[in-house]
C-alpha cells in the first residue's frame, strides 16, 4: 500500500479526523497536506462540472486520477443516469470508488481502457495532470484523452505551476506513518502550455478559470 493510499483510506474511515501526510520537494522542503481536501469539492469545481453536464441526458463520464472519486460522485448526484468510468492507480481507492458510485467501472491505468470506449465528459481534476510525469508523457496522454472524447464532448483539466517556464517537472516524495512514495516525478504546466497542446490535439478551448487555491491554479474546459 502506498503512503498516499494509506492516508486517504484512514481519512475515509475516520471522517471526523484531519489526516495529514507529508510531501517533500527536491529542495527538501516538507509540507503537510490534509486528506480532507481530496474528499470535498470547491465551489468552482462544482460549477465547472454542472456546466459541462447540461447538454446530456445520460452522459458517459471518465474520471482520470480519480482518487476517492469526489468529482465523478458529484456528477452522479447531479445526474443519476450518468455512466461513470474511473481510472485510479491505488487499489483500495478503486474499491472505494466502485462501492461509492453505483454502476461505475474502474481501471488501474488509462492504457487499460479499450480503444472503442468514448466519453461525453472527461475529467482530470485535482492537479491530476502531474500523474503522467514528464512533458513528453503528458503531451502523449493529452492526445490519447482527446481521442477518447466523443465529438462535442468536454474535457475538464485542473492545472497549475509555480516556477518559471511553461512546464515544470518536480521530484517529490510522500510520507505517511513510515510509508514512503517516491521519489517520483510530477508535472506542472501553465495554461498557455496546456492550451497549445490541447489545440494541437484537436480540441477547442472554451474557458480557463482561476480557482480559489490561488493564482498559479486554473481549470481549463475544452471541447472536441
Amino acid at each position: 500500500m502506498s503512503a498516499f493510499e494509506k492516508a486517504m483510506i484512514d481519512q475515509i474511515n475516520q471522517p471526523l479526523k484531519d489526516v495529514k501526510y507529508q510531501i517533500i520537494g527536491s529542495d527538501g522542503v516538507e509540507v503537510l497536506c490534509s486528506c480532507k481536501d481530496y474528499l470535498q469539492l470547491r465551489s468552482e469545481e462544482e460549477i465547472s462540472i454542472k456546466n459541462c453536464m447540461v447538454p446530456y441526458v445520460a452522459p458517459k463520464i471518465l474520471d482520470i486520477a480519480s482518487g476517492a472519486g469526489r468529482h465523478s460522485s458529484y456528477a452522479k448526484q447531479i445526474n443519476p443516469r450518468s455512466e461513470v468510468t474511473l481510472v485510479e492507480q491505488a487499489p483500495l481507492l478503486r474499491m472505494h470508488c466502485k462501492t461509492m458510485i453505483e454502476g461505475s467501472t474502474v481501471f488501474a491505468n488509462i492504457d487499460d481502457l479499450p480503444e472503442s470506449h468514448k466519453f461525453d465528459i472527461i475529467m482530470l481534476m485535482g492537479l491530476g495532470l502531474g500523474v503522467f510525469g514528464n512533458e513528453k508523457s503528458v503531451r502523449k496522454q493529452m492526445y490519447k484523452i482527446a481521442n477518447l472524447l466523443e465529438i462535442g464532448g468536454t474535457l475538464l483539466i485542473e492545472g497549475g505551476k509555480y516556477p518559471e517556464g511553461d512546464f515544470y517537472l518536480a521530484n517529490l516524495e510522500i510520507k505517511y506513518q513510515g510509508l514512503v512514495d517516491g521519489p517520483f516525478q510530477w508535472g506542472y504546466a501553465t495554461s498557455d502550455w496546456l492550451t497549445k497542446v490541447l489545440i494541437s490535439a484537436g480540441l477547442n478551448i472554451v474557458s480557463i478559470c482561476p480557482t480559489t487555491l490561488g493564482a498559479p491554479y486554473f481549470i481549463c474546459q475544452a471541447i472536441k
